[in-house]
């Protein structure tokens, strides 16, 4: 039967039908571990006694609480304690549940522009005001959070939570830089403001670089970090985290209590497992690899076609480029998704993420991480024709 309830932007979705799908947010799930991740789950299962089929704690598994702050200090500089580590059900719920801790009537809220639309609908069901500020190459323009807020004939002192994506913005994927990370948390320390650093790409970055996470030195600002397992293992695993300063642990655990009780705890045993035994540094690494190969053709097969004519911004990090066709100004992106969806090529228009300035030329969100470097090559080849033939006209 069909689903109850549909969101407004689809989630994605693996259609094995034969289309060549540039959907964002998909991994590689066909070179997941299966049969690896089938032993972990076995283990813990044949593990499980009384006490760990019962109701377990709020804040999650200690083992995987535990997994988790190693692996973030080793990816992220992000030297943490377990007490402060707390396991939800994906990073979605960690975020809902800081809105609903943060933020009161009248509160204001203030979003990147562009974000993702999930997260306009995650905190526009709170009671505040959610305000967009523009990103530039170099992140969130701090100093107009102020005026933007002002803009909507509201008090900048009302702020109570700025959300950033600082490793790898979306849509743009731009990084942001440390002079405006040094403003970032300046502005939140002095205005009493939380910072919510989403980090939903954390383990993948292709540049030798990596700025530490926000969280790693918040230099006095109250800085809740926020990553999930949904783009390294699998988006059904649900299984998130959050890592809050100390004084928001109890009201947060209070409200995780009263929404779900806990996240389900054998899968947690599971992949507490899984990564204590090192099969997830293997899988990461392995999809390193391939995303890196599955990269670099997307890059060449789009400059071999397009030339100078395609401007691609978000290839430092993540499973997705935003990609802007120059040499079209004014076709109208869903010319080109139905030209490309004749030739059996599925492509996402950007402009819905922006709210203020959406790209004066038509701009795609395209992810390569669930295709094959030839099938990427075959897509790229039949998104060129449909383009020709959609700025034909």
């Amino acid at each position: 039967g069909s689903p109850l309830w549909r969101p407004w932007e689809p989630a994605p979705m693996h259609r094995p039908d034969g289309a060549y799908d540039f959907r964002h947010g998909t991994p590689a799930l066909a070179s997941f571990p299966v049969a690896r991740w089938r032993q972990s789950l076995a283990e813990a299962v044949s593990r499980a006694d009384a006490v760990a089929l019962g109701y377990g704690p709020a804040e999650g598994s200690p083992a995987l609480r535990d997994q988790i702050t190693a692996l973030l200090r080793r990816s992220r500089a992000l030297d943490v304690s377990r007490e402060h580590t707390i396991v939800t059900s994906g990073a979605t719920q960690a975020m809902d549940i800081l809105v609903r801790q943060l933020v009161g009537p009248d509160d204001v809220v203030v979003i990147e522009d562009p974000s993702h639309t999930v997260l306009r609908q995650i905190f526009g069901y709170s009671r505040a005001a959610v305000v967009p500020v523009p990103v530039d190459s170099e992140g969130l323009r701090v100093d107009e959070i102020a005026d933007r807020v002002r803009g909507h004939g509201l008090d900048p002192a009302r702020v109570r939570l700025v959300y950033v994506t600082p490793s790898h913005q979306f849509p743009t994927g731009f990084v942001m830089s440390e002079r405006r990370r040094r403003a970032l948390l300046r502005w939140a320390r002095e205005h009493g403001v939380t910072v919510l650093e989403d980090d939903y790409h954390n383990e993948f970055s292709f540049t030798a670089e990596r700025l530490p996470s926000l969280a790693a030195d918040p230099q006095g600002a109250d800085v809740a970090y926020v990553g999930s397992f949904s783009k390294t293992l699998f988006p059904s695993l649900r299984i998130g985290y959050a890592v809050l300063p100390p004084h928001l642990v109890r009201p947060f655990l209070g409200i995780k209590w009263i929404t779900d009780r806990l996240t389900p705890t054998l899968t947690q045993e599971a992949l507490a497992e899984f990564v204590a035994s090192g099969a997830y540094a293997r899988h990461i690494g392995r999809m390193d690899r391939l995303y890196r190969q599955r990269r670099a053709r997307l890059l060449e097969a789009l400059y071999e076609h397009f030339g100078a004519g395609v401007r691609v911004s978000g290839a430092a990090a993540g499973l997705h480029v935003l990609v802007t066709f120059g040499g079209a100004p004014g076709t109208d992106e869903t010319v080109i998704v139905r030209a490309a969806a004749t030739r059996g090529v599925r492509v996402y228009p950007a402009s819905g993420y922006f709210v203020t300035h959406p790209p004066p030329e038509p701009a795609f969100l395209i992810g390569y991480a669930a295709l094959s470097t030839a099938r990427i090559t075959e897509g790229v080849a039949l998104l060129a024709a449909a383009v020709r033939d959609a700025t034909a006209r």
